[in-house]
């Protein structure tokens, strides 16, 4: 070749077939130049990575080689294609001086990061963020910057040194992107945006471009996972002058895998680095090749300016701090700590163990949990692992306070205080099941005093007014009907009559009413008699439109919570409500014989009662995403709600008599009240719920597909797990079971199946369900326990073996009867049945003692052996045995527990592969 080339306009542009490397594009366009003149050429550089830059932004190839010569080509739409170089072929004539201007090509320059920590922060294998990066066209007059941005919108940057090419960042935030950073990014901020900036025009210091949260998402199908196409969209947005924004017309994209390694990448146009989005799932063989092993996917995007650019700007971004949420395994710790009834309690309380005081009490109870998981995740027996999901449970009633339950509208103050402490990266890969907490809603109007339903009162907004007219007018949302009353400072006025006008809906007044200036006002719907009949046994019924109703426990079928029966108050007259059906209005059978008219006054006047609210709280570590959602769309906590109340719930419950059918014996000795009626949620299907007011199936269920988190389900699936939470009698009335397993059951095609199954009690083990029925995972899953009353923790893995539910160690693979000797455990002691003769009563002076009965013997006392337990073998899976168990709790008695506590360390299992319902 000459000193310079030819112009560009008289080059051949070569055929390019996709497929063929750079080296077989040449050979098959028969050129004859070397690969230096090829590159200096089309792109003013023979730099090997500027060549494959340019391959991949200008011509268009997926993964370029080390050599660009073996860079298989996969030419774009648009793409600019390579031209074969000509010599300047101009001659000059002799004895003459000619000038010759020349201008040199430059490359231009490009920014790529190289390595960037995917996961750091305090607690964690990596406490710093270690960035590598490197640069194309170097030029002492450029400069570099490094800017952060977190999804809350705190920023930090500096200046870099170019020639370094590689930074520690310790995680610190500011308010700006200043100097010295201000706070830790150790909390709410989520995945940071990492940008290198290389510039030579000081404003364009600045530039940034911003990724939105990019995570892959799976859905569970039959032993897989399937990615969500949805969720491989990739948005960003580019922050700067408009001037640092024109200058990026070139770029690319790449996806990494967790191990660092290229998936694909693509170029981009000047349109896309501006503000754009991608979408992978266009692409099938880059879909087919993602797995949810090799999470967390990455990109990295990158925009430059063009060659010869005289103030180059080059920019690339990539996220940090993103979790791989992709566990293949669970390791569990239990908490084994005893909430206990205050012993010999003085008159007026406490009954419980705890602080009177509900926001003191919780709050010491937080501290607690707190520690305990602090000592968990601190613990060598820890698996650092980022596959391998760690579990932390408490048992049932963990927080409920000195008088039984606390007032409902405390209990979010358990989760909110306790996401001050896993709201931290060490976290991330926790799921806490902080026990349940116990709230209490008393249905009264005042202490002691029932509540009298009389109607609804419906909003409404005033337009026009006239008092000539004795009429208003409202919006048209509301039809009154006859015996409506508006309500205003004057009083109540009847409602005489409506008719639908241009503005809404116009009613007429009494005569002599006051006019009503434009705004709210109240329309007041009374409860009328809509019809009259009489059941089998003469008792009259009345028909009754109360909506009101809907969410009220009712005396379905006799029942009467406590003996207490719903009343009906007509013309004066009072009337025990003997039965309630709903099969469109509710219909009233009564219990004295009368006469009704319809149109009649009815008001209902409710029993006094409390309703308990049981409830199981879930809470993932660390995440980052949208609100109340990880970066993968899962819940970040939930709520479960326990559906059955038992008499071991609360102090004084009639054991004998709290589930007759009628209610009669449903009273427990809360908040002060020694004999209160008790009645679960509204919709549980326990007595007195209010969905038995509407005739169903004996064991039909709603959806236990927990969405939202706060719906009350017992299926949850967290990170692509699915478990299933039985809060201690849900278990034994086979909650889960029925959903997925029942003649009745509502489960759906496609809902996931459950992987993990826990069970937080008081009083309740693995073998306390139904026989036959006390398993619902799927094979090979996990099925843990975490019971107060013992003070113990039990795991099991579902491979249909027999065991014995007090003997955690005996293990058959037929049907039997369990042979160790016979014990049971409360607040942690073993109590062994002796026949030493002492423990005989009276204590005898020789011999064993023929009726021998259960005491706190060491398990090196000879004479226990001499009783065999004999408790049928039930099909419960192997149980796994711990790897220790840690001593904790210094001040346990003032923070309202009766035992110092413990935790329990089982090894990590592997997770079985997911199922749906078919």
């Amino acid at each position: 070749m000459g000193i310079a080339y030819g112009p560009r306009s008289g080059a051949t542009a070569l055929v390019i077939q996709a497929g063929r490397t750079l080296q077989q594009v040449l050979t098959d366009n028969g050129v004859t130049a070397s690969y230096r003149d090829i590159a200096l050429y089309n792109w003013g550089t023979d730099d090997p990575r500027a060549v494959n830059r340019a391959l991949v932004e200008l011509v268009g190839c997926q993964f370029p080689a080390p050599d660009p010569l073996n860079t298989v080509l996969a030419p774009t739409p648009g793409s600019r294609g390579i031209l074969n170089p000509v010599n300047w072929g101009r001659t000059f004539a002799t004895g003459n001086h000619h000038t010759v201007v020349v201008r040199r090509i430059t490359p231009g320059v490009a920014v790529s990061i190289t390595s960037l920590s995917t996961f750091f922060g305090p607690g964690t294998p990596v406490t710093n963020c270690h960035i590598v990066f490197e640069i194309e066209g170097r030029d002492p007059a450029y400069s570099c910057q490094l800017n952060v941005t977190a999804t809350s919108g705190r920023k930090y940057g500096r200046a870099l040194d170019p020639a370094a090419a590689s930074f520690q960042w310790n995680g610190m935030l500011g308010d700006t992107a200043s100097l010295p950073p201000q706070t830790p990014s150790t909390s709410d901020d989520g995945a940071c945006n990492v940008s290198i900036v290389y510039f030579k025009d000081a404003a364009d210091a600045g530039t940034r471009l911003e990724l939105s949260p990019f995570f892959p998402r799976w859905r569970t199908a039959a032993n897989s996972y399937l990615v969500d196409p949805a969720s491989l969209v990739v948005q960003w947005s580019l922050i700067g002058t408009d001037t640092a924004r024109a200058k990026l017309v070139h770029g690319q994209i790449q996806l990494y895998d967790r191990h660092n390694r290229l998936v694909c990448l693509s170029q981009l146009s000047a349109e896309q680095c501006q503000a754009a989005s991608w979408d992978f799932s266009l692409y099938p063989a880059i879909v087919a090749g993602l797995t949810r092993a090799d999470m967390p996917y990455r990109v990295q995007v990158q925009c430059h300016s063009a060659r010869d650019a005289p103030d180059g700007l080059a920019i690339a971004t990539m996220p940090t701090q993103v979790p791989a949420y992709a566990y293949s395994a669970v390791q569990f710790t239990g908490f084994n700590v005893r909430n206990d009834v205050a012993p010999n309690p003085p008159p007026g309380g406490p009954w419980y163990l705890g602080h009177p005081d509900p926001a003191v009490d919780i709050a010491q109870r937080c501290d607690v949990m707190k520690a305990a998981i602090q000592t968990a995740v601190n613990h060598m027996s820890c698996d650092p692992s980022p596959d391998t999901l760690k579990v932390f449970v408490a048992p049932e009633f963990f927080f409920r306070g000195a008088r039984g339950a606390y007032p409902v509208d405390q209990l979010d103050k358990v989760l909110e205080t306790l996401r001050a402490e896993t709201n931290q990266p060490k976290y991330v890969d926790w799921l806490f099941v902080f026990g349940t907490a116990i709230g209490q809603l008393h249905h009264e109007s005042a202490p002691t005093q029932r509540s009298v339903h009389n109607g609804v009162m419906h909003i409404v907004q005033v337009q026009t007014s006239g008092v000539d007219q004795n009429y208003f007018t409202s919006d048209a949302a509301i039809v009154p009907e006859p015996g409506w009353q508006l309500t205003h400072a004057g009083g109540w006025i009847p409602i005489r009559g409506h008719s639908a006008v241009a503005e809404g809906m116009a009613m007429t007044l009494d005569v002599g009413a006051l006019a009503l200036a434009p705004g709210p006002a109240r329309l007041f719907e009374p409860l009328v008699v809509l019809a009259t009949s009489v059941d089998g046994m003469g008792n009259p019924m009345i028909n009754v439109d109360a909506r009101l109703l809907s969410n009220v426990s009712l005396p379905t079928g006799g029942i009467a919570l406590g003996g207490n029966r719903w009343l009906a108050r007509i013309n004066g007259a009072v009337y025990e409500i003997l039965y309630i059906q709903k099969p469109h209005q509710y219909v009233l059978t009564l219990s004295a014989l009368a006469s009704f008219a319809v149109g009649q006054f009815v008001s209902l006047i409710e029993p006094l009662s409390t309703e308990i609210f049981n409830v199981a709280m879930v809470q993932k570590g660390w995440h980052s995403g949208t609100p109340g959602r990880l970066a993968d769309g899962s819940l970040a906590s939930a709520l479960v709600y326990k559906e059955y109340i038992s008499p071991i719930d609360f102090k004084t419950g009639t054991r004998d008599t709290f589930h007759e059918p009628t209610g009669g014996g449903r009273t427990v000795f809360i908040d002060g009240m020694p004999s209160r009626s008790v009645m679960p949620l509204a919709g549980s299907r326990d007595i007195g719920g209010a969905s038995p007011s509407v005739i169903r199936r004996a064991d039909g269920v709603g959806s236990e597909i927990n969405q939202s988190g706060l719906g009350g389900g017992c299926v949850l699936t967290i990170n692509g797990v699915t478990i299933g939470l039985e809060v201690c009698l849900d278990h034994a009335v086979g909650r889960l079971r029925h959903f997925y397993y029942g003649p009745n059951r509502t489960a759906q095609v496609n809902d996931p199946k459950v992987q993990v199954q826990i069970i937080p009690s008081w009083g309740m083990s693995i073998g306390g369900g139904t026989p036959g029925e006390e398993v619902s995972v799927i094979d090979n899953g996990l099925i843990f326990n975490v019971d107060g009353s013992r003070m113990e923790s039990v795991l099991r893995a579902w491979n249909h073996d027999y065991g014995c539910d007090t003997h955690a160690a005996m293990r058959s693979m037929v049907a039997g009867n369990c042979n160790r000797s016979a014990s049971f455990r409360s607040s942690g002691v073993d109590y062994m049945k002796c026949t030493h003769p002492s423990h005989a009563n009276p204590p005898r002076a020789s011999g064993l003692d023929p009726n021998p009965r259960f005491h706190a013997c060491g398990l090196s006392h000879a004479w226990y052996q001499n009783v065999p337990c004999g408790k049928p073998l039930q099909r419960m899976g192997v149980a796994i045995v711990k790897l220790g168990t840690v001593a904790f709790g210094a001040n346990w008695i003032a923070a309202g527990f009766s035992v110092p506590g413990k935790l329990d360390i089982f090894p990590t299992l592997a997770l079985p592969l997911p199922q749906v319902v078919t």
